[in-house]
């Protein structure tokens, strides 16, 4: 049984090096031939800031739009006091 699982496992994992490997080496060849840079995968903590600081931002610009709709629907009148 061990081999079995030794023979399935070499047999997937082994492609898989060979095609990360040629990716590899082709994008390294296109940046020595003047391609531009590769930007690395980021982290997750990373993921993870770049996210929440979007959500941030998100809010923020939610907040000044609904600021403006309500200064532009401004029409002058008193506003009604709700019980």
């Amino acid at each position: 049984m061990p081999y079995i699982v030794a023979g399935l496992v070499l047999f997937f994992l082994c492609p898989s090096l060979f095609f990360v490997y040629r990716l590899g080496l082709k994008d390294g060849l296109a940046i020595q031939h003047g391609a531009k840079t590769i930007e690395p995968i980021p982290t997750p903590i990373e993921y993870i800031e770049k996210r929440r600081e979007a959500k941030e931002i998100k809010e923020q610009e939610a907040e000044l739009a609904d600021g403006l709709a309500n200064l532009f629907a401004y029409n002058g009148k008193p506003q009604e006091v709700s019980k």
